[in-house]
């Protein structure tokens, strides 16, 4: 319960640091195979869950896209997490999207992943794709003021 909250106020505060309105919604979503090829190179710790990141790419679809994966790893070395994450990527399904999400009068569309089986087995809750591409400084100011 306490990981679906919190997947569920993540995903809220990433509604609200989208800065763009896109006019159309996105023909498909990223693929797990394009996603995995340009592969996770940013994680943040808080509160022993890992917040893993693709800043910005299209994966390609004609739109921007920053990747978003949440996980529980046994580990508190970033170069290690983020290894271990990107070999996790395949134990990922699609799971819906894209979905519009309108908050505050910004736009965006959501693409959801799942992993294939129960989370604590892999170790990874959810994934999320998201464009407009979402401002990491400003992500990590609103992730601490989560953990903190």
């Amino acid at each position: 319960m306490k990981y679906k909250m919190l997947s569920s106020v993540i995903l809220f505060a990433l509604s609200q640091t989208v800065f763009a309105n896109i006019q159309n919604k996105p023909a498909s979503c990223p693929t797990l195979s394009s996603i995995k090829s340009v592969g996770i190179n940013e994680a943040y710790l808080l509160n022993n869950m890992w917040m893993f990141f693709i800043k910005q790419n299209n994966f390609g679809t004609k739109e921007q896209w920053t990747f978003i994966m949440e996980g529980a790893l046994p580990t508190h070395d970033k170069a290690q997490a983020i290894a271990e994450a990107n070999a996790r990527l395949s134990g990922l399904k699609f799971a819906n999207g894209p979905e519009k999400t309108d908050t505050s009068g910004r736009e965006s569309y959501s693409c959801g992943y799942l992993p294939e089986g129960q989370p604590d087995q892999h170790g990874i809750f959810f994934a999320v794709a998201i464009t407009p591409p979402v401002e990491l400084p400003d992500m990590k100011q609103i992730l601490k003021k989560m953990a903190g």
